[in-house]
């Protein structure tokens, strides 16, 4: 005699019991296949194999197994009384009658203990499932039991989806409403959402109602004192941190339920969200819904992670740190929470106080498209003579923009923002223009989709030009520069030529422009020229103070823009100038430049020569510590000097920023670049040059001289202390 768990556990290949299933490889096709016990029907999940239901005419039993499979044992339909049945479970199902679930606790206390102790226990079973998956999550026994967490087997229309039940409690311990959760095999979640939730539940044939209504889960936990509140998205990951000692809620989703608003005010908060696009669009969401907390900081546990295939929740970070997963989320929780201040947005043309000016959360830093040069939303005047390289030199500026490289080859002027250009070279044909690209080998096929070039555009006259630049940016809202050149190809012509007036007319259009820059987040470039007198000037009488008076008929144009610069150079000094730049906040920078004629390109000397321009009196002493290290961590740094953890933090990214350091996978930090090491080099020696020796005969002078005049003075072995100067 054989049973049908006998004959289906010596037929498959690798069997495994799955509850009242069989599961394991088909011994004819190597596919999977199961065998259900109480009605031994079995199904190779390959269609083409023999021993699949869609290959018979009527659903395969033991009796059609055997037949198949030529085995000749007589075989017993009863099931053996070992097995776990599934039926004494209390079924789920759908009845339209409401019952008050707080008035059945002394049902549903025997329910979820019987459930529990099949959670727990029970070897063979879906429940067993579960229990190694919280266990896996780094659950123990005893959150298992608190939170009162129970297996849930399905009825017959669901048996291929069976769920865990978490309880909702509310402050005296009662249950009062249910959560379904569905977690095994992704097809079968998507699957399963396809069938409506039960809304009752059936204990000894009494329906209790199963509440459906939006609440905070893990609200009866909250402590009454001042510790802060984790505000999560699911289930689970509440319980696993109250685990942790922690005060945690669940919203159950991305939504705040009703209850969060009374649950979190005057009370400090963290929300944390899932690492993923979705999650910190839903932590915006929730933060403008927590306006009653005291205050609210937000915690990502993966700031790397970009998708939802990235680990990117606590119960992610669990499994990823396992024993350690407690003691690492402390570290992370002492440190790494970032507070929220409420965004005010400083809106031009509404007038306001000072006092909410400055308290406004808007950016006081100027934006830059080339840090202390060209300034993001706002329009620059660059002005050269003729014929010294301008073009080829705006050229350069723009194929950084569009490919994140260096102009002049000086990470220095590395642009501060990536993207698409538009040169608007309205002194050039197509054919000239390829031919200075050709010149410059300007080869990145990815970077020279983003720019764009035209060498037609209508003049600003009665606005029609404006509109077309407003009309390309609406096309390609990721332009960060447009340059014009020059402008007085397209510059409106005035009626009036008074000097008062010129000057008038010239701002209004300049307050256009400035407006579009602001409108499309982007900056303008205005090329023009210079005096005829900047011709005969020598490099040396030109300076920071004085190089603005050089810019053509310019008065209006300098005084309204957002920055000027002049670039010069002189072809009787070996084609040796100068790049001035003075923007309207920041300080003037003075750039000594060469232009080489046979690559049209234009470079920086001794682009560090005075380090103390671009950098502060800290960065400076950090540069110096890791330069000496050759390269150094966080740690390192802050043993070396005397700034607290914030100060060399902000120190550090400042550096970064203007890429005088780089950061190497290792964590540690380098100098960018070996013409920055040098200038750091020369900075050092310089400081640490030994004192000269005194001359004997005038020191001896100088003390006689002393003691004339202090008689009380001794004078001193001259020779020894010569022997003791050190050197």
């Amino acid at each position: 005699m054989i049973d049908a768990v006998s004959l289906y556990t010596r037929a498959f290949i690798n069997p495994k019991r799955r509850g009242q299933f069989i599961e394991g490889t088909c011994p004819v096709c190597h596919g999977k296949i199961w065998a259900h016990i109480p009605t031994t029907t079995f199904n190779c999940r390959r269609t083409s194999c023999i021993l699949s239901s869609g290959s018979q005419k009527h659903k395969g039993n033991a009796k059609l197994f055997m037949e198949i499979m030529n085995i000749t044992d007589s075989f017993d339909i009863t099931e053996p009384s070992n097995i776990n049945k599934q039926e004494k479970y209390p079924k789920v199902s759908i009845a339209q009658k409401n019952e008050d679930i707080t008035t059945h606790q002394h049902l549903i206390k025997s329910y979820f203990a019987e459930r529990q102790a099949d959670l727990l226990n029970t070897s063979y079973s879906f429940p067993s499932a579960y229990r190694e998956l919280l266990l896996s999550y780094g659950f123990s026994f005893n959150t298992i039991k608190k939170f009162g967490f129970a297996a849930m087997l399905p009825t017959e229309e669901q048996r291929e989806f069976p769920s865990l039940i978490i309880p909702y409690y509310d402050d005296k311990g009662n249950i009062i409403q249910f959560k379904f959760i569905r977690y095994f095999n992704k097809l079968k979640r998507k699957q399963s959402k396809e069938i409506t939730k039960p809304k009752f539940i059936i204990i000894n044939n009494t329906k209790i109602e199963l509440n459906n209504k939006n609440l905070t889960y893990n609200a009866w936990n909250i402590k009454n004192d001042d510790s802060p509140i984790l505000v999560v998205e699911g289930e689970l990951k509440a319980e696993l941190l109250t685990q942790w000692g922690y005060t945690a809620i669940a919203l159950g989703g991305t939504d705040p339920p009703e209850d969060y608003k009374s649950l979190i005010a005057e009370r400090n908060i963290i929300i944390m969200m899932d690492s993923d696009p979705a999650g910190r669009d839903a932590t915006q969401k929730i933060i403008k819904q927590s306006k009653d907390a005291l205050s609210i900081k937000t915690l990502d546990l993966f700031p790397d992670s970009v998708s939802k295939a990235d680990p990117n929740d606590i119960i992610e970070f669990s499994k990823i740190h396992k024993e350690n997963a407690q003691e690492q989320f402390k570290l992370i929780f002492k440190h790494k929470p970032v507070l929220f201040k409420e965004h005010h947005e400083l809106q031009e043309g509404k007038i306001l106080t000072l006092h909410e000016i400055l308290e406004a959360d808007t950016d006081n830093t100027q934006s830059w498209i080339i840090e202390g040069i060209i300034p993001n939303e706002g329009v620059s005047i660059v002005f050269a003579p003729p014929r010294i390289g301008k073009t080829f030199w705006l050229i350069d500026i723009c194929y950084a923009i569009t490919a994140g490289t260096e102009p002049m080859d000086a990470p220095l002027l590395k642009p501060k923002q990536t993207g698409r250009v538009l040169y608007i070279s309205l002194e050039d044909t197509l054919a000239s223009f390829k031919e200075r690209a050709q010149h410059l080998k300007l080869s990145n096929q990815t970077a020279n989709k983003l720019f764009h070039v035209a060498t037609n555009w209508r003049p600003f006259q009665n606005d029609s030009g404006i509109n077309d630049i407003q009309r390309f940016l609406n096309e390609h809202p990721d332009t960060k520069l447009v340059i014009i050149d020059t402008y007085v190809t397209v510059k409106s012509k005035q009626k009036d030529s008074s000097k008062a007036s010129s000057y008038e007319f010239g701002t209004e259009e300049l307050m256009k422009l400035r407006k579009i820059c602001r409108t499309y987040k982007t900056a303008i470039i205005l090329v023009w020229h210079t005096t005829k007198a900047t011709m005969s000037l020598e490099i040396e009488s030109i300076n920071k103070d004085n190089f603005m008076q050089f810019a053509m008929d310019s008065t209006s144009l300098t005084a309204s823009s957002d920055s000027a610069i002049m670039l010069f150079r002189q072809a009787q000094r070996n084609n040796e100038g100068k790049l001035l730049a003075k923007p309207k906040t920041g300080k003037v920078i003075e750039l000594k430049v060469k232009y080489d004629e046979s690559t049209c390109k234009w470079s920086i000397i001794n682009e560090f020569s005075d380090l103390a321009k671009y950098a502060d009196e800290q960065e400076l002493t950090v540069l110096e510590v890791i330069y000496t290290m050759n390269e150094a961590s966080q740690k390192e740094i802050s043993k070396a000097v005397k700034l607290s953890d914030k100060q060399l933090i902000l120190t550090l990214r400042s550096l970064r920023e203007k890429n005088f350091i780089v950061k190497k996978l290792s964590g540690k930090y380098t100098i960018a670049s070996e013409q920055l090491k040098n200038e750091i080099h020369k900075r050092i020696k310089n400081a640490i040059k030994p004192k000269k020796k005194d001359n004997p005969t005038e020191k001896i002078k100088n003390e006689t001289h002393s003691t004339i005049h202090n008689p009380n003075s001794t004078i001193q072995n001259p020779n020894s202390e010569i022997d003791n100067e050190p050197f």
